[in-house]
Formats: C-alpha cells, structure tokens, sequence
C-alpha cells in the first residue's frame, strides 16, 4: 500500500515568490529619490519600509498564484503571478502607507 502526499500548490511556487520579491524590493530601493546605492539598506525606517513592501508583493504573489485556473501549467501560473502580484503588491504597499500617513494626522 502506498501512499502519496500532495503538497499544496502555493507552497511549490514560494521560493520563487520570495526571490522576485527580494530583487524587486532591492531594485525598488536602489532607485529610491535618485541615490542608487544600497547604502542606507540597514538603517532601521529603511528596513521597515522595505518589510512593508516585501509583505505586500509576497501577499499579493500568492493570492494571484491561488486565484490562477489549475488548468494552467505551474511554471506559467508561477510566472503569471509573479508579474501580476508586483504591481499590485507595490500599489498595496503604497496605498497602505499613505493611509498610515492620513491616520496620523
């Protein structure tokens, strides 16, 4: 008797996800207000800005990874939601912020 366990199909697509978030979130702050350097890259309100955005694209990554069809091939639905969830994730990140800012005031 044998007996096969399959994984669920957003934890496959993960390290992809986190990769591309990674370069993304890199990129982002590397031609962040025209410095392009990573200089300030540990300075603690970088390094929560830049969790911000990671949590957002990855969130945004797996959700538009889940909502693909399974009809789709993996590679394709993994590149799919790759390129969908980063400008989503990136306007989620924005919108959230700017809302922090206006429940600030």
């Amino acid at each position: 008797m044998n007996i096969t366990l399959n994984q669920p199909r957003s934890i496959k697509a993960l390290p992809a996800f986190i990769v591309a978030t990674v370069l993304i979130c890199l990129f982002l702050f590397y031609i962040d207000e025209g410095n392009y350097s990573l200089e300030g890259l540990t300075q603690p309100g970088n390094l929560i800005a830049m969790s911000f955005y990671f949590f957002f694209i990855t969130i945004m990554q797996s959700v538009s990874y889940i909502s693909v069809p399974k009809r789709i091939n993996t590679n394709k639905a993994v590149l799919l939601s790759i390129l969908i969830g980063i400008p989503i994730g990136i306007a989620a990140t924005i919108s959230f912020l700017y809302l922090l800012r206006f429940l600030a005031m």
